[in-house]
């Protein structure tokens, strides 16, 4: 621990014993400690919110896409997405 500008805070802080994440490859991706200059956080989107957001950013980034390529690349978009845990239940 360390004190911090709000009081203490954790530092080089690791996951132990959470869920094995397999990374592209199917290896294990390796847990990093996250120093104290680590400000990394995630926003936990509704599977809507994400879905209108990737979606949109499909559409912008390969406009040539057809609608059944654009839902196939979501579909497996919010499957990474739930496996991470990055939307609400």
């Amino acid at each position: 621990m360390t004190e911090g500008e709000r009081g203490l805070k954790a530092f080089a802080v690791r996951v132990v014993g959470g869920p094995q994440h397999a990374g592209a490859n199917g290896h294990q991706a390796p847990s990093r400690p996250l120093g104290p200059d680590d400000d990394t956080l995630c926003d936990v989107l509704s599977r809507e919110e994400y879905v209108q957001e990737v979606t949109e950013s499909i559409l912008a980034g390969a406009p040539t896409l057809t609608g059944t390529q654009i839902v196939a690349v979501r579909d497996s978009l919010v499957k990474i997405a739930h496996r991470h845990g990055w939307l609400e239940d």
